[in-house]
């Protein structure tokens, strides 16, 4: 048995392809295929991918608990919003540390988030109060940012579920 050089898997001696990450291993000198996700798509893109987006819930989420409690608004929104703005960040910590139980805990968050999101653009009959909170609680540029990061709330959140089931476990090295 040998140890395939580019996903570290164990595999037959004497094989041309790894039956894991399908990475060449013929001759020396040959340059061996990039590894690929199950869906065809190099791995290190995905890995990319995932940082962005781990990186984006954490920044934003960082960004977003700092204005709110800075803000001297005392409401209901104020306060749900520190929530999923902490909820975010924590979960973009836990997702750049590759860290398996809030990868876990993400996919399922993503789903609520996506809810929540379209929801706040009044697709979802249950969550139609959401458009209700752009109008009433936000004006202008704030309205503005307001819809701007829900919407990218919900193509990260799906982006994300995708992205834990493409990405590895073992940290970046």
């Amino acid at each position: 048995m040998m140890t395939c050089p580019s996903c570290g898997q164990t595999i037959p001696d004497h094989t041309d392809v790894c039956q894991f990450c399908h990475a060449q291993l013929g001759p020396p000198g040959a340059r061996p295929a990039e590894p690929k996700t199950g869906h065809g798509v190099p791995q290190r893109v995905v890995d990319g991918l995932y940082m962005a987006v781990s990186i984006y819930w954490l920044v934003s989420g960082l960004a977003m608990l700092a204005y709110l409690l800075l803000a001297r608004d005392a409401s209901y929104f104020r306060t749900l919003s520190i929530i999923v703005s902490s909820i975010r960040a924590a979960l973009g910590l836990g997702l750049v540390l590759r860290l398996e139980p809030v990868r876990g805990i993400a996919s399922f968050v993503c789903f609520i988030f996506i809810a929540v999101g379209l929801g706040a653009f009044g697709f979802w009959p249950l969550f139609v109060p959401g458009l209700v909170q752009h109008l009433m609680f936000a004006e202008g540029f704030a309205m503005l940012l307001s819809v701007l990061d829900d919407l990218l709330l919900v193509v990260t959140s799906g982006a994300m579920i995708w992205l834990i089931g493409e990405t590895r476990t073992k940290a970046l090295g």
